[in-house]
């Protein structure tokens, strides 16, 4: 998403090239050995970099110095940052597994001023869990932290300076001209309730069909709803119906009798509403 792409020379040093510009942009100091893996940071601010040396390198891109080294003990394999840059995962040699590093960033105030070129890396253990031989307590890694102090923003330099954060550009832009977005997004006109329409609404007959006013209805097509009065009722139905009038119903049960099986059963099931009948008995 960056646009940079990282490169491994063979003479150990690491090249970061714009794509879209097609030109390197970085070029990092040589190693002393075989680079690994490495891999950029979410907001392609830093490209964390491993080698043979069993050295984890951290180099801050629009600075391009090195802000982050350490030692482990045994070199990494592969390793890769975390969508959200919480966690690095490494995997190191003769050892199973992959290993979680916390960003210290994200917890505490760290200074990513440049190492300076005498800087000796330290030896940084890998993260796992231990079994106590006697108790068989976890040992608890009892690591004395640097007490860094209360972190006090610095003063801002003019009233009219802005100062920005370590968010994607996209993230912040917008906020220089907030009230000009504020008043492009406000409605012109307080919302109003949609009038009720009908749940159909009818059409005009053409080759452009439009929608018909509810007080045009002389140019309403007609329904397509077909209503069962006007199905034909069969000669049974017929006559049912005249015996209902006159309360007898002997010639219905003398024309059950001529009629088979079949017949019969075809006649009942046309008295039903579907094929023209009534369901009132």
């Amino acid at each position: 998403e960056s646009g940079m792409l990282a490169v491994a020379s063979d003479d150990f040093s690491v090249c970061v090239v714009d794509v879209e510009l097609r030109r390197v942009v970085r070029a990092f100091a040589s190693y002393y050995s075989q680079i690994t893996d490495m891999t950029f940071s979410p907001d392609a601010r830093w490209l964390v970099t491993s080698s043979t040396d069993k050295l984890v390198r951290t180099w801050d891109l629009p600075s391009g110095c090195l802000v982050d080294c350490f030692e482990v003990p045994s070199p990494v394999t592969s390793l890769d940052l975390s969508p959200t840059g919480e966690f690095l995962a490494t995997a190191h040699a003769d050892d199973l597994g992959v290993f979680l590093w916390a960003n210290a960033t994200l917890y505490s105030h760290v200074t990513l001023r440049p190492l300076p070129l005498d800087y000796v890396p330290r030896i940084a253990e890998l993260p796992a869990t231990t079994i106590d031989d006697e108790g068989g307590e976890p040992i608890e890694d009892n690591d004395e932290l640097m007490d860094m102090g209360a972190y006090e923003s610095p003063d801002q330099l003019a009233p009219d300076m802005v100062t920005l954060s370590k968010l994607p550009y996209s993230r912040w832009q917008n906020l220089l001209n907030i009230e000009v977005v504020k008043k492009r997004n406000k409605p012109k006109e307080p919302p109003s309730a949609p009038k009720a329409a009908p749940f159909f609404l009818p059409t005009t007959t053409g080759l452009d069909p439009q929608f018909v006013k509810l007080d045009d209805k002389e140019n309403m097509a007609p329904s397509k709803i077909t209503s069962f009065e006007h199905f034909q009722l069969s000669a049974f139905a017929k006559l049912l119906n005249s015996c209902a009038e006159t309360n007898n119903y002997e010639p219905v049960f003398e024309r059950l009798k001529e009629l088979g099986p079949s017949s019969v059963d075809f006649e009942i099931r046309g008295l039903s509403p579907e094929a023209g009948g009534s369901s009132e008995a």
